[in-house]
């Protein structure tokens, strides 16, 4: 086998069809619709609803605050799906996973019975996620934005 002699051969060479990271993105932005729109807005998980009232003065405070959450959540996953600033949004996405899997851990009050057992949980969609920042949007992105850098295209 012939060794790649540019990086722009060895990028080729490896590269993923865009149709595995269109199914990667719609993935990711099925879990935030299961997370915000389902687990946070539509039925209101009880269990979602004792982690955020660890976080609220009252619990209208905690209603308004997982309601807040879930529809940056469902917004997360129309992002996602749509394509746009696909690379900056995938490492957003994970810094935001473990900011609310940590904060939860350390300040919930003991409402998250199996700490280890949530990051472990979490590490294949922030795989999935960090293949989106390495790899970009894949098929079916907004056309709007250069798929290779997440910046405006010109003319």
């Amino acid at each position: 086998m012939k060794k790649a002699d540019t990086k722009s051969e060895t990028i080729a060479a490896t590269a993923l069809h865009p149709n595995f990271i269109l199914w990667v993105r719609l993935v990711i932005a099925s879990v935030w619709l299961h997370e915000g729109l389902w687990q946070k807005i539509i039925a209101r998980d009880a269990h979602e609803f004792s982690i955020v009232q660890q976080f609220a003065d009252s619990p209208e405070r905690a209603q308004q605050l997982m309601l807040g959450i879930g529809i940056a959540e469902t917004l997360l996953a129309l992002a996602v799906l749509i394509g746009v600033f696909c690379r900056p949004l995938a490492w957003f996405q994970i810094f935001i996973l473990l900011t609310m899997n940590l904060t939860g851990i350390l300040f919930g009050g003991g409402t998250i019975a199996d700490p280890i057992g949530l990051l472990i949980h979490n590490l294949p969609i922030v795989a999935c996620m960090a293949l989106l920042g390495l790899r970009g949007p894949g098929a079916l992105d907004l056309k709007f934005f250069d798929s290779q850098n997440d910046s405006p295209k010109n003319g």
